[in-house]
């Protein structure tokens, strides 16, 4: 065997060993695990704003360009103001509000949160 293998085989079985080590010692925490995120009352949520995914190298224009869906709160019915005010079926839009507010949704499902 050459050198070259020797050194080879030395870095996987380190990287082995790394591994092994980490899932031992809990480090290899799973990303798509449900944290809870924020705490909110889902009932005094008036509106949500779902942007299309975007280049983070995207330039201004870009981002002012993108896509987007705007819901708002009328009352108890939910609209889509982008799209001039549209009935939006309440059930689904509640039950993401329930599964936000009760941390059942992964950090992966929600990119970002403003208020």
């Amino acid at each position: 065997m050459n050198r070259v293998n020797t050194i080879l085989i030395g870095a996987l079985v380190a990287q082995i060993c790394l591994a092994l080590l980490m899932q031992l010692s809990g480090g290899g925490d799973s990303i798509g695990e449900p944290v809870q995120l924020v705490e909110f009352d889902k009932d005094t949520v008036t509106t949500i704003e779902i942007l299309a995914a975007l280049d983070p190298r995207a330039s201004e224009s870009e981002k002012q360009q993108q896509e987007r869906l705007r819901l708002v709160k009328n009352g108890d019915a939910w609209e889509l103001e982008s799209h001039f005010g549209y009935p939006a079926e309440t059930g689904p839009i509640e039950a993401l509000l329930d599964k936000i507010a009760s941390g059942e949704i992964s950090n992966e499902d929600i990119i970002a949160m403003s208020s």
